[in-house]
């Protein structure tokens, strides 16, 4: 019950939900087109690792800006 109530909670609020949605699409299409054609040299493995490490960061900052609501979400 708690997880389908917050679920609903979080589909309703436009700057929690969909904003955050749309932002993870842009990224990816951008990251996508980006390192589409990398290849299989020498090379390709340090354009690999910073795709990784880029998208780990941002995964990291994202999730950094939900933890406040999460814990708005906690005292109810």
């Amino acid at each position: 019950m708690l997880t389908r109530r917050s679920c609903l909670n979080m589909s309703r609020d436009l700057g929690y939900y969909w904003i955050r949605i749309t932002t993870y699409v842009a990224l990816s299409l951008c990251v996508g087109t980006i390192f589409h054609g990398v290849g299989t040299t020498y090379r390709a493995i340090f354009a690999r690792g910073s795709c990784a490490g880029f998208i780990s960061g941002f995964m990291t900052f994202m999730s950094i800006g939900s933890f406040p609501s999460f814990l708005e979400e906690m005292k109810v």
